[in-house]
């Protein structure tokens, strides 16, 4: 059976695979994007993955580790009760980061499909709406970030991703491959899954941004976990009292209200950096990082 027919048959009733979806699949599957899971995390579940890139490449360092998978868990799994209507409404069908992080279609009140990100809590807290258009989607994946779910890059280019989650600008960046006796491995740039863009730009007459933000701004929120967000509120309302992910007051319980809110203007600052039309993209990676290094010393 092909990845898109298990992925399809795997879907709750109501759900439907977007032919898009159906498309980008089987031709990743005939490049040879296909692999099997391996270990115990497969167990009882289907045990195929698609890659951004040719299976026999997907381990190099600087690849993406965004991947296609069937969904390990349904929704409401480790619950004291299981709940089927929660879980035919939110099915998983993407990994975004190492953490955990994973992407699904999920059904708002009214029916319709949208795509959305559920960060892992360990890592990415980005939860909140993508799109209602799948393609936009596979352009997020195109743009080529390492770990997509960490939306502190997302005003940046993949490599900008890279050097901010380092810490540092691109003259420190330079530097520290410089004196790295392996810098393609302990400092990777991403690889763009380039036959993963064409595919998209040619089948689905689409560009590919430079970053994501430049995709998001439609329907995501400028905050990565916003209580305003219809797929936010939606989880909050669903889960167990005590079992909600709410990362933001766990967070916040650890901190005092004054560097609460220097947090808080730090970020409207970045956000304010991101959308600046007049900065490049190096100025942009250069004050972020600063203002990343103040909330540091917090």
């Amino acid at each position: 059976m092909k990845f898109s027919d298990q992925m399809a048959k795997a879907m709750p009733e109501g759900m439907k695979l977007p032919e898009a979806f159906r498309k980008t699949f089987d031709w990743m599957e005939a490049r040879g994007h296909l692999d099997q899971i391996e270990g115990d995390f497969s167990e009882g579940f289907n045990d195929t993955i698609l890659y951004l890139y040719p299976a026999n490449e997907a381990e190099e360092e600087g690849a993406s580790f965004a991947c296609f998978v069937t969904p390990p868990y349904p929704f409401t799994f480790g619950w004291e009760e299981r709940d089927a209507s929660l879980d035919n409404r939110y099915f998983e069908f993407a990994r975004t980061g190492a953490d955990g992080s994973m992407a699904g279609f999920w059904l708002d009140d009214d029916g319709k499909q949208w795509v959305v990100h559920r960060g892992s809590g360990s890592g990415s807290i980005w939860t909140g709406l993508i799109s209602d258009d799948p393609v936009d989607f596979l352009r997020l994946l195109a743009i080529g970030y390492v770990e997509p779910c960490f939306d502190e890059g997302h005003g940046a280019t993949p490599l900008g991703a890279q050097m901010i989650a380092e810490g540092v600008d691109e003259e420190e960046w330079e530097q520290l491959r410089a004196e790295s006796d392996e810098p393609d491995e302990e400092y990777p740039e991403p690889i763009v899954p380039t036959a993963f863009r064409e595919f998209v730009t040619t089948t689905f007459g689409v560009t590919i941004p430079e970053t994501a933000l430049e995709l998001l701004n439609d329907h995501a929120s400028d905050q990565p976990y916003d209580r305003n967000d219809p797929f936010v509120s939606w989880v909050e309302s669903v889960q167990p009292e005590g079992e909600a992910r709410d990362f933001i007051e766990d967070f916040e319980e650890e901190l005092d209200e004054e560097t609460i809110k220097a947090i808080e203007e730090a970020q409207e600052r970045i956000n304010s950096i991101d959308n600046d039309p007049n900065l490049s993209d190096e100025e942009k990676l250069e004050r972020i990082s600063d203002i990343y290094e103040e909330i540091e010393r917090l």
